[in-house]
């Protein structure tokens, strides 16, 4: 089996969903803080579940295209009707926003398009994907925060590094899914140049990011307490990183690095929603 295969059904897919369904959610958190209206705060949420799962399910669709054209063992793809219908209804919920965040919102569609469309995808393309996840993953946030009173350099800010943490953290994904990539013949990141490499390249990627944070933290443009989260879950992912780098990057070691990621950002999280600014950035 594929080590892709924990994501046969569509189902599969909805904790990875709501998982980064928490991206533009700490948007609107970092631009309106808990003055943010509930009923915004509703369509965030909805709108960027509904694109995040559609993004999944288009790419395991085309995954599974590809897995049906090598020579290793294949997995049913999901439904047409579920990949195209979460677009539609993300399209629908993002009409009823305002336009900045709608435009947003369209980019990150587009992005998935381009991604994963098996006639375009760009996931085979080394380097532009990785591009493409940063951008992808700062207009995701700044689908949240736009949907705020916020309009300052902070957004950019902080637009830039989550944008970095996305690409990075895709790339340590290509990192559990090479194996099967290579099957398949789609050239990653991770194919192209090797799992060092690309592990490596992440890191540089969330280092960078993580010292922006600490310098905007520095500088008083987002709260101490922010900052400080994310140099320590960087801090963690760098620890937990090396490990699975000394155990040569095998499955076991892969998967407890990624569950070690999700939990530092989870983290993370957790103290950015706990200590929101005192009053809106613009």
């Amino acid at each position: 089996m594929s080590s892709r295969g924990w994501a046969q059904s569509p189902v599969g897919r909805v904790p990875d969903a709501v998982w980064l369904t928490g991206l533009p959610l700490m948007g609107l958190l970092a631009s309106a803080g808990w003055t943010a209206n509930i009923w915004t705060a509703t369509q965030v949420g909805l709108a960027a579940f509904l694109l995040a799962a559609h993004a999944f399910w288009l790419n395991d669709r085309s995954d599974a295209r590809f897995e049906r054209q090598g020579a290793g063992p294949t997995r049913a793809a999901p439904p047409a009707a579920i990949v195209w219908g979460s677009a539609a209804c993300a399209v629908g919920v993002l009409l009823s926003m305002r336009r900045s965040t709608m435009g947003y919102g369209v980019f990150v569609l587009v992005s998935a398009w381009l991604y994963s469309h098996p006639k375009i995808y760009w996931k085979g393309i080394p380097v532009v994907s990785n591009l493409l996840h940063a951008l992808s993953g700062a207009a995701f946030f700044a689908l949240g925060f736009v949907s705020g009173p916020g309009r300052g350099m902070e957004g950019l800010g902080l637009a830039v590094y989550f944008g970095l943490l996305f690409a990075g953290g895709h790339l340590f994904n290509e990192i559990r899914d090479r194996e099967a990539d290579c099957v398949a013949g789609v050239r990653t990141n991770c194919v192209r140049f090797g799992i060092e490499a690309a592990g490596r390249w992440a890191l540089v990627e969330i280092v960078m990011g993580t010292l922006g944070l600490a310098l905007m933290s520095v500088g008083g443009r987002v709260p101490g307490v922010w900052g400080g989260a994310g140099v320590v879950a960087a801090a963690v992912v760098v620890v937990a990183y090396r490990a699975a780098s000394r155990a040569e990057f095998r499955p076991d070691p892969v998967r407890r690095f990624q569950r070690l990621y999700r939990a530092a950002y989870a983290g993370m999280a957790g103290v950015w929603f706990v200590a929101p600014p005192t009053l809106p950035m613009n």
